[in-house]
């Protein structure tokens, strides 16, 4: 079959328009599926962003979490250092309020043989005010019967001189008589001057009771002042024990603990090491101090650096010339766990070792090693 020019004319248009046709729809598929590649790229890059965002955020909390970490570990050594202060302070307190509870006891006791004291002292100058009455009294009798006596005698005198131009009269037994009365007058001025001499002894055991009395009440009195003093005194201490090695020993630990907080030790320095001994028996105290000597007032640090600055904090301090001989020397020893020397100490049935008289924490190793 032949086409006409125009049929083909308008079959070649028709084929034109559907294939213009079909080249939009191509064009449209592959710009959808163009567009659909770009959504995946976009999809992954957007997948990816989150991905190294949420590894960034991930990494920013590994770094906060290995920091608060570290800040536990160091809380944590804190809490240890003010776990043992806490251990000391309390032993510290309880061994104060025994102390304050006997020497509370012994003021209360005398004071109470004081006021004993005083009242004897009381009832016995009563007694030699009654004794002295009573002397005065016997003083004033013997002086009567002396001047008796001398009447007596006078009469006497003047019946014998009288009675030769007398002698009819009978004086003899009248002059018996006299003399009989004299007799009894000198045998009571006898007993009267023997109890004179009795009271006038008793007069000066009660003088010398007194001044040994007297003497008592001062002495009791000293002690209870002493005690009292001594009581104040524990009662400061209380609030700060560092000032019995020195008036800036507690300035340096407060200096130590503020540098310690400020992370300028690495870690914490122990002392004065005397402040870190526990006796087992307080009776050995003499014997521990004269074997440490000096070493009392020492500080123990774990490094070199450590070292370097405490001994620069102390170089300020301690400057002077009543506080250089109190300055206290330095030790650097490794903080590791209390060493075991129990295999090469000293053992005697008889003696006791220099560790076994000590009550050894757990946490004050680095002092004890």
């Amino acid at each position: 079959m032949t086409l006409s020019k125009k049929e083909k004319g308008e079959l070649f248009k028709s084929y034109k328009t559907e294939l213009e046709k079909y080249r939009k729809e191509v064009e449209t598929v592959e710009l959808i599926r163009n567009n659909v590649d770009i959504k995946k790229q976009l999809t992954n890059e957007l997948y990816w962003t989150g991905i190294n965002e949420t590894r960034k955020d991930l990494d920013e909390k590994m770094a906060k979490l290995d920091a608060n970490e570290k800040n536990i570990e160091n809380c944590s050594d804190e809490i240890v250092n003010i776990k043992r202060e806490i251990d000391e302070i309390s032993g510290q307190k309880a061994e104060l309020d025994e102390r304050l509870q006997n020497f509370d006891s012994i003021a209360q006791q005398m004071q109470n043989d004081y006021q004993k004291t005083k009242n004897e002292a009381e009832d016995l100058r009563s007694q030699l005010i009654k004794k002295e009455s009573d002397v005065n009294v016997i003083k004033r009798e013997v002086n009567i019967r002396e001047s008796e006596i001398k009447d007596i005698s006078k009469k006497i005198d003047y019946i014998e001189k009288n009675s030769r131009d007398c002698q009819e009269m009978n004086f003899e037994k009248r002059i018996e008589k006299l003399n009989e009365e004299m007799n009894e007058k000198k045998i009571e001025k006898n007993s009267f001057k023997s109890k004179l001499a009795e009271l006038q002894q008793l007069k000066d055991q009660y003088d010398k009771e007194k001044v040994h009395i007297n003497e008592e009440i001062r002495k009791n009195q000293a002690q209870m002042n002493a005690s009292q003093s001594e009581l104040q005194r524990l009662t400061v201490s209380d609030n700060n024990r560092l000032r019995r090695y020195g008036s800036k020993y507690a300035e340096l630990n407060e200096q130590i603990d503020l540098l310690y907080k400020n992370r300028k030790f690495h870690r914490k320095p122990f002392g004065p090491i005397g402040e870190y001994i526990r006796l087992k028996d307080n009776a050995d105290a003499y014997a521990v101090e004269c074997l440490l000597k000096k070493m009392l007032y020492a500080y123990v640090v774990d490094n070199g650096n450590d070292a370097n600055i405490l001994k620069d904090l102390v170089s300020r301090l301690f400057t002077s010339p009543n506080d250089i001989p109190k300055k206290p020397t330095i030790i650097i020893r490794k903080f590791v766990p209390l060493h075991d020397v129990s295999r090469s100490q000293a053992i005697s049935p008889h003696y006791k070792n220099f560790l076994q008289l000590l009550n050894i924490k757990s946490e004050d190793s680095p002092v004890a090693n």
